[in-house]
């Protein structure tokens, strides 16, 4: 059975089409669908191997830093590094690193991986911030004379209060707030157009309303 690939990644960036903002998004090639089956199968190769040696890789099934690729970056991922030792400690019939010490090793490795997700995150939404509110500020002036620079985005319902409506805006995840009008019927988890009217850059919040 072939490795099931992961979804195409979401590296976007906020462009201008048909007048509107709109969300540009990381192409997925035949060749990286093609390279990615490679080292998935390699990773499963290496964790099969280690089972069947009775040797512990530094991960756990279901962690945050769990890869398909295991062992296969020895350059980028330290974790990489410490199954490929492993690997050289059966190869050369050497004593293989303990359970308990890959153990440790995994723990560390989580928390190192969370917490350098969140930052990557954060700065993620702290360049489309920019972006969008860089567009806003290009298209004021590109209407100048008019009361305000409206973009159009596509967004998904998050949260529904009495007075405001939270959404995502689609292929960023940013957080908007819209004023709830007295027509709103839409739920949770339905697409909604809104007009982007401000970005907070200080505060890291997008105000918008209904399209």
């Amino acid at each position: 059975q072939s490795p099931r690939r992961s979804p195409p990644q979401s590296i976007s960036q906020v462009k201008v089409r048909n007048g509107n903002a709109a969300i540009r998004g990381f192409r997925d090639t035949r060749g990286h669908r093609t390279m990615d089956s490679v080292l998935r199968m390699a990773g499963s190769t290496i964790r099969n191997y280690a089972r069947l040696s009775d040797a512990a890789l530094p991960e756990r099934k279901n962690a945050a830093s769990f890869a398909l690729r295991c062992g296969t970056a020895p350059l980028r991922r330290y974790a990489d590094l410490l199954v490929q030792r492993q690997l050289k400690r059966l190869l050369s019939g050497g004593q293989k690193i303990s359970a308990r010490r890959m153990w440790k090793l995994g723990l560390d490795l989580e928390r190192n991986h969370m917490h350098a997700a969140r930052k990557l995150e954060d700065s993620r939404q702290d360049l489309l911030l920019q972006s969008l509110s860089d567009h806003l500020a290009t298209q004021g002036r590109a209407n100048e004379g008019s009361e305000r620079a409206l973009s159009k985005l596509a967004a998904q319902v998050r949260w529904i209060g009495k007075k405001t409506v939270g959404v995502t805006l689609s292929g960023t995840g940013l957080e908007a707030r819209v004023p709830r009008k007295e027509s709103f019927r839409q739920k949770v988890g339905d697409t909604v157009d809104i007009y982007v009217l401000e970005v907070d850059l200080g505060k890291r919040l997008v105000s918008a309303e209904f399209a």
